[in-house]
This record gives C-alpha cells, sequence and structure tokens, in this order.
C-alpha cells in the first residue's frame, strides 16, 4: 500500500519515485538536512524547470523501451499520438 501512495505522489511533485523513496529514506534515518541559513527561496521557474527535467526523463525512458523492442517506428508513432 505504501508503495502505491509514494508511486502516486512522485509525480504529482514533478519527481522520479527514487528520489522521493531517497527523501522518505534520508527523512526516516534522520538524515535529511534542511535548507541552510545562506540558502535562497526556489522559485516557481525553478519548480517549474524541475518538473519539465522530470517529464523529459520520463519521455527519454518511454523511448529508450520502444527502441529497445526494435520498433523505431512505433516509437514515432506513439509520440506523434500524443502530440495531436
Amino acid at each position: 500500500m505504501e508503495r502505491k501512495r509514494q508511486a502516486a505522489a512522485a509525480p504529482e511533485l514533478g519527481i522520479v519515485e527514487q528520489t522521493l523513496h531517497r527523501w522518505r529514506k534520508a527523512h526516516r534515518d534522520s538524515k535529511l538536512s534542511g535548507a541552510s541559513r545562506n540558502s535562497k527561496p526556489i522559485t516557481a521557474e525553478q519548480i517549474e524547470f524541475s518538473k519539465v527535467c522530470a517529464e523529459n526523463a520520463r519521455l527519454e525512458r518511454e523511448v529508450e523501451i520502444l527502441m529497445a523492442r526494435g520498433h523505431p517506428e512505433k516509437a514515432t508513432a506513439y509520440f506523434a499520438m500524443e502530440l495531436l
């Protein structure tokens, strides 16, 4: 049950599940450090950039999977459909 909630929460946060898992583990082990006093607040642009990077990584994984199966034409068709 816990794994399903983590898997659902990660994309909502714009991060991959593995990152969320590491953060939770670090918090559980009391190794998660908060922002330092000298750190700047995160801007909306930085948050959006992080989400775009996560989405790009997801799409790259999908392309790799489709290409690895030996069907580059299916990869092209799959992503063309998403653009329409």
